[in-house]
């Protein structure tokens, strides 16, 4: 982490001294985003670095589903792919296990990785140059609290014994309740802080379209507005209305805005809140009150939710992937920039167009790549989530009609 920490003024202090003496005025510039280069370079190898955590017995598959299930008991929030696991520890920090099996034993790996508030907090900053450290030092953070975490949480569970109800994948009743409640609590937690995120950002939209009108309407008004209605007040006059207007813009989107969107945000908070209780009690194998439903039939209810989170969280991709969002929207603006400037040079007869308009082609072409990889993506995990969750349905249902039989 030491060596990570000084790489940037490194590449700085090389790219200064070998840079060449004849653009002497240029040297420093050119040093000081190579210094950012070398940020960039730093805060990726952060994240791409993996460490071994230890080798333990058994097979890879049961190994990660033990730790899942454990994980989930304690409360953390467990995202599932093929061979590794994404365990929110923070609002900004998670962290990303991967295993792999060698021999009959599997060795499990340990990365640092981030939310989507975490990337955001990353990937602001890195728009605007003077900040761009902070960045990095959010990285390194994020790095150091992905190593604490593996060392301090991961490593003690994984020394446990397997779970005997979940040898050979067949997981006990119990075992599967706690899963599937876990997963709810996720899959509605991130739907509501996607809808909230959704919320925020169209407050923010209203703002700056208030902002916009209130200059707009004073500028028409003191063109338009007769001298002799109001004589010397007339800019007085046309500062106060445009206030007014803007005030009364604000106030009415935004009240507009609450009406649709406060609903749902108390419903998402809701199902976050009662799966989270019912995992609890799920947990410490309390019974819930009469009135209240069971862990079983509050994940026959939040089954028909499901697409209805998917969708929100999909609607909120900026959110939940502004890696993938930023780079379509800077391929789609230089494009739309790489194409103006090759119009102007047409125009001009400056030949320079006949290179403009293949590179706004060329951003235009890895704008859509991207844009249809994030869809696919989100629809296979759609459909991933959606088929495990009615498998577990069904799978707790076929249980329960057997005990029932049984009796």
């Amino acid at each position: 982490m030491a060596g990570l920490a000084i790489l940037p003024v490194v590449i700085f202090i090389i790219a200064y001294l070998f840079m060449p003496t004849d653009i002497r005025g240029f040297r420093l510039m050119l040093a000081y985003y190579s210094f950012i280069l070398g940020l960039v370079a730093s805060i990726a190898i952060t994240f791409l670095l993996r460490f071994k955590l230890t080798a333990v017995e058994g097979d890879s598959e049961q190994v990660l589903s033990d730790l899942t299930h454990r994980l989930r008991i304690s409360g953390f929030r467990v995202s599932e792919k093929p061979g590794e696991l994404i365990v929110t520890t923070s609002s900004i920090a998670s962290v990303k296990v991967k295993v792999e099996q060698v021999s009959e034993k599997t060795v499990v790996y340990c990365q640092s990785y981030a939310t989507p508030t975490g990337w955001s907090v990353i990937l602001i900053p890195l728009l605007f140059i003077y900040v761009a450290p902070v960045a990095f030092a959010v990285s390194l953070y994020l790095l150091y609290h992905a190593t604490a975490f593996a060392y301090n949480r991961l490593l003690p569970r994984l020394s446990q014994l397997t779970i005997p109800s979940l040898k050979d994948g067949s997981r006990g009743t119990r075992a599967m309740l706690i899963d599937g409640l876990s997963e709810g609590r996720r899959l509605s937690a991130e739907a509501y802080e996607a809808a909230r995120s959704r919320y925020h950002d169209h407050i923010l939209i209203i703002m700056t379209l208030g902002l916009i009108t209130l200059p707009f309407v004073v500028v028409l008004m003191a063109e338009y507005t007769p001298e002799e209605v109001f004589g010397m007040e007339r800019q007085s006059f046309s500062l106060l209305l445009g206030l007014v207007v803007a005030l009364i813009f604000v106030s009415v989107a935004w009240r507009i805005l609450g009406s649709r969107t406060s609903p749902l945000i108390k419903e998402l908070r809701s199902w976050k809140d009662r799966l989270e209780l019912a995992l609890a009690r799920e947990t410490a194998s309390d019974h819930p009150p009469d009135e209240e439903l069971s862990s079983f039939e509050l994940m026959t209810d939040a089954i028909r939710e499901v697409p209805k989170w998917m969708k929100i969280r999909r609607k909120a991709g900026m959110f939940r992937q502004p890696a993938d969002w930023l780079l379509i929207f800077y391929f789609g603006i230089f494009a739309v920039m790489a194409a103006f400037v090759g119009v102007v040079y047409m125009y001009q007869g400056v030949l320079y167009w006949v290179f403009a308009f293949p590179i706004s082609a060329l951003l235009t072409v890895l704008a859509v790549v991207v844009y249809s990889r994030w869809r696919k993506d989100t629809q296979e995990e759609i459909e991933t989530i959606v088929g495990e969750w009615e498998k577990r349905h069904d799978k707790l249902l076929t249980d329960m009609e057997a005990y029932v039989r049984s009796v």
